[in-house]
Formats: C-alpha cells, sequence, structure tokens
C-alpha cells in the first residue's frame, strides 16, 4: 500500500476529517488526538497493511508501523488533512451557521461541555504530563544515534582500531568531533523550543530561555557569577533546568494571554514572559534544577555502584513503559547525568536489555510454535528487535502472550543487573539495540556480552514459563477444523510428568 492511499485509509478509520484534531509521531507510532474516541475504528486500523498494533490512550490513538514509515507516514497524513482543510472549514461555518439559527444554546453548552471534558482527558492526568515531557525529547533521537555513532569513531580511534583515514588530532578528526558534539551544544535550545511548545506556549521564547541559561557570559563553574547570595554559570542544572524553566514560561505566557490586550498581544507578552521568565530562571528555577541534576546524577551513581541490583530492576519495567508508549521519560534523566558530554548514563545500556531478552523469548517462540502465522509475526519482527525497536515483538507476541512478556522483563532484569554491576554507560541519553555497543566507551565488548547474555536468558525463562501456543488443526479424514492448545512450559511438563509418576491419595484412601 502507498503511503497516501494508507493515509486515506486511516483518516477515514479515525472518524474523517472532522474527527481528527492532531497528528504527529514518535519513533515508531502514528499519534492522532481526535475529538470522539467512539467514531474510531479501532479493530480495522489493525488490519491495515503494515500496522503492527493500535493503542488507545484517552482521545490518543496511537497506530504502530515501525521505525522510518512511521515518519513517512505522518507525513503523508497531514498532507491529506492540510489539503483538506478549506472543506473543513467551510463545513464548520456552515455548521455554525446552522446552530445559530436552530438552537445555539444547547449546542453550544454541549460543544462547551465536550470540549472542557477533551481537555481534562488529554492533559489533565499524571501520565498525559509524562508523555508530554517525552514528546519533548522524541524528535532529538536521531541526532543522538547519529552523533552517538561519530562518538564511536574517536573511542576506537583511540584504542587503535578505527578507520586509517581518522588519525587522532588529525583534521578529519577534529571535524567529527566538531560535527560528533553538535548535539549537545545544542540540546538546551532544543529542549527549550520543544518543551514551551509541548506544553501550549510559544517555542522561540523556549530556545531564547534556554540559550540565556546557557550562555558563556554566566561563567562557567571555575569561574561562576556571583550575584549577592546567587552563584551561577551557564548550564547549572543541564536539561532538568531548561524543562522547568520552558515549562513554567508556557503556563505564564498562557497566563497573560488571557488578560492582554489583542491590539498589544503581539509584542508585549513575549516582552513580560522572557522578562519575568529570565528573572525567575536564573535566581529560582535554575538553582532548583542544579540540585535535582546534582541529586539524579548522585543517586543513579550510588546505586550503580553500591546496589547496582536496584538499578537492574529497570528493565524489568521498561517494557512496560515501552507499551505505554512513555518509556522516553528516562531520556532527561540521562540527559542531565550526560551533561554536555562529559560524562557516561548507566541507565540506557541497562534499560536495552529489556529488549535483549524479548529477542530471546521470539527465538523460543519460532523454534516451538505451531501457529504458522505467529512464526510468520515474529520472523518479522526478530530482525528489528536485534536493532533494538521493540513495539513488533511486544504487540505480535509479547502481549498477546502474557507469560512472555514476563518471561522477557525477568530476563533482562537479571541481564541489567550485571551491565550496572560492570559500571558500563552510555555516551548518549538515547540509543538502541546491539548497535549500542558503540556507544559506551571502553566496554563496547562487555556491553556485547551482556546483550547476548540478556538473549539467552530471555530464551531460558521463556522455555520454563512458557505459553499457550493455539493452533487451528484439520482433521484429515473428516476436515473439520478444531482449534488446540499446547502448553509450552517446560516446568508446566515438569510438574505433570512429576504428578503422573506421584499421583495425589484421595482424601478417602488416607481416611481408611
Amino acid at each position: 500500500m502507498k503511503d497516501i492511499e494508507f493515509a486515506k485509509e486511516l483518516i477515514g478509520l479515525l472518524g474523517g476529517y472532522d474527527n481528527i484534531i492532531t497528528v504527529f509521531n514518535c519513533y515508531t507510532r502514528i499519534r492522532a488526538n481526535v475529538r470522539d474516541v467512539k467514531q474510531v475504528k479501532v479493530e480495522d486500523i489493525k488490519k491495515l497493511e503494515g500496522v503492527i498494533g493500535v493503542v488507545t490512550d484517552g482521545v490518543q490513538i496511537q497506530t504502530i508501523v515501525g521505525p522510518g514509515k512511521s515518519v513517512k507516514l505522518t507525513q503523508a497524513v497531514n498532507q491529506m488533512l492540510e489539503a483538506g482543510l478549506f472543506v473543513r472549514q467551510e463545513k464548520e461555518v456552515a455548521a455554525a451557521q446552522a446552530q445559530h439559527l436552530t438552537k445555539p444554546q444547547e449546542e453550544g453548552v454541549d460543544f462547551k461541555k465536550n470540549k472542557e471534558g477533551f481537555r481534562g482527558k488529554l492533559n489533565g492526568s499524571f501520565n498525559a504530563t509524562m508523555k508530554k515531557i517525552a514528546g519533548i525529547f522524541v524528535p532529538i533521537i536521531p541526532a543522538f544515534i547519529a552523533c552517538g555513532l561519530l562518538i564511536a569513531i574517536f573511542e576506537f580511534v583511540k584504542i587503535g582500531m578505527g578507520p586509517a583515514w581518522v588519525k587522532e588530532a588529525g583534521t578529519t578528526y577534529k571535524i567529527l568531533d566538531i560535527i560528533s558534539s553538535s548535539v549537545f551544544t545544542v540540546l538546551s535550545v532544543i529542549v527549550g523550543y520543544n518543551a514551551c511548545k509541548e506544553f501550549g506556549g510559544d517555542g522561540i521564547i523556549g530556545a531564547c530561555l534556554a540559550g540565556m541559561l546557557t550562555n558563556p557570559a554566566l561563567g562557567d563553574a571555575e569561574s561562576p557569577l556571583i550575584i549577592g547570595p546567587f552563584t551561577l554559570f551557564a548550564g547549572l542544572g543541564g536539561v532538568i533546568s531548561v524543562l522547568l524553566v520552558s515549562i513554567a514560561a508556557a503556563y505564564f505566557e498562557k497566563l497573560i494571554r488571557k488578560f492582554m490586550p489583542n491590539s498589544i498581544d503581539a509584542f508585549l507578552t513575549p516582552l513580560i514572559t522572557v522578562i519575568v521568565m529570565s528573572a525567575a530562571g536564573l535566581f529560582l528555577l535554575m538553582p532548583l534544577g542544579g540540585w535535582i541534576s546534582q541529586g539524579i546524577k548522585v543517586a543513579v551513581e550510588w546505586t550503580a555502584k553500591k546496589a547496582p541490583i536496584l538499578l537492574g530492576l529497570l528493565p524489568g519495567v521498561y517494557l512496560f513503559l515501552v507499551l505505554f508508549g512513555v518509556h522516553h521519560v528516562l531520556m532527561p534523566i540521562s540527559a542531565a547525568i550526560i551533561g554536555d558530554g562529559a560524562n557516561l548514563s548507566p541507565i540506557v545500556p541497562v534499560q536495552l536489555m529489556a529488549g535483549a531478552a524479548e529477542v530471546g523469548a521470539a527465538i523460543f517462540v519460532i523454534l516451538v510454535t505451531r501457529n504458522a502465522a505467529l512464526k510468520k509475526t515474529v520472523k518479522g519482527a526478530l530482525p528489528i528487535g536485534f536493532l533494538g525497536i521493540d513495539e513488533p515483538l511486544i504487540w505480535g507476541m509479547s502481549f498477546p502472550h502474557k507469560r512472555l512478556f514476563f518471561a522477557s522483563s525477568i530476563g533482562g532484569a537479571i541481564a541489567g543487573s550485571v551491565v550496572a554491576a560492570l559500571g558500563i554507560g552510555s555516551s548518549v541519553p538515547e540509543t538502541t539495540g546491539i548497535e549500542a555497543a558503540l556507544m559506551c566507551p571502553g566496554k563496547q565488548w562487555q556491553y556485547a556480552a551482556c546483550f547476548i547474555g540478556a538473549i539467552l536468558l530471555g530464551f531460558i525463562f521463556a522455555a520454563l514459563i512458557g505459553y499457550k501456543d493455539t493452533v487451528e488443526e484439520k482433521d484429515p479424514i473428516t476436515g473439520v477444523v478444531t482449534t488446540k492448545t499446547y502448553e509450552t512450559s517446560l516446568v508446566k511438563k515438569w510438574y505433570d510428568n512429576y504428578r503422573l509418576k506421584h499421583p495425589k491419595k484421595s482424601k478417602e484412601v488416607s481416611n481408611a
């Protein structure tokens, strides 16, 4: 199916142009906010060619299509939505006129009630806030991966395994060094823009405030700017400070606009927002962000060194975060630890063990399943599972068979504890799969070994816990098709064999 054909089908199944509010994408999902969920045909969307799964979260419909495709298909959908904008506006004008001529009061009250209900569902929950924070960092993932791979080249150069044309201290090396660090150079500005925009403010104002917090004129940690009791320097608190200031600016801007006359809103609202939030950022939110950021670093580093098993528990819940689409909330934590690229995040390599364990569970399924459709699905999702894209295996295998989901989580948690104990860290706050080894300076081989170990653990726990393999079988004589279920759990088989050899005595026999 061509992208534009898919877009046409999806728009119709989402309830049509009039039911769609906004459409955007993350790494693997097309996320559409709709007015009325009841108009969405979820089961039909699942049947579309290329759709891996569908998640309904309040008024947001998440169509999982995989990496790369999510970007192209979202662009196609938005192109069609923009093309139909004029027609939709004409319909809205006609509907408004009809309401005015018939029952304006009654219809107006209903519309306002529905609108407030929609806003409450979309913005009122903790889960929605977490998704907004995750949405701030999702667009930066490609840059993290690209720059992380360049950083990996430098690491191989340092240990004498890099390409011959890249020599340390040479011109090519210096240019690549500049490019690889570019994401950290502009990270605060990008986060400021995305955060302010995500929470309903002007993204440019968020970018300006982020630029203010990272301005070299503030000095550095060795020669800070001291203003009364405040000790300030560029980048204090890193992305945490930027998030606090940008989100606060978005809410402050919306508050100001409620009281600002339209005639002076265009220039006075941004001016007041920048002045007030600059002061609040420098003397309140930036120091607070510094304390929070330092607290995160100390807590994570202490856990990784003193109690790695606790940090290793992260993969045990990571697949649940992926399931609900909020796993990217870990990115700002890792970004706060990494800072301007000088440190490593122990969180990233730990969390990736969950996906590796799921790959092991998938290999087990391929070997034992009698269900041709399930085998085809898992085989198709397995290659990108090695590359760290979890959703296809989650929705095609783990989630429908809950025991495999828990088997992957347990295997990932054990492997994650080993990763934490070895002190493996990532140079970027987000990466995926086996290729993440390249972003683990000095411990590339240890990460690769742990990744393979997680696959083995996932396979072992999947074999022990198993799942019920359901398959339709046709009787060769009668031609009757029956559905049969086969237990694949080794533990269950061992238990059944034990009971067969050691049957329980009945109460009557015991009493006798």
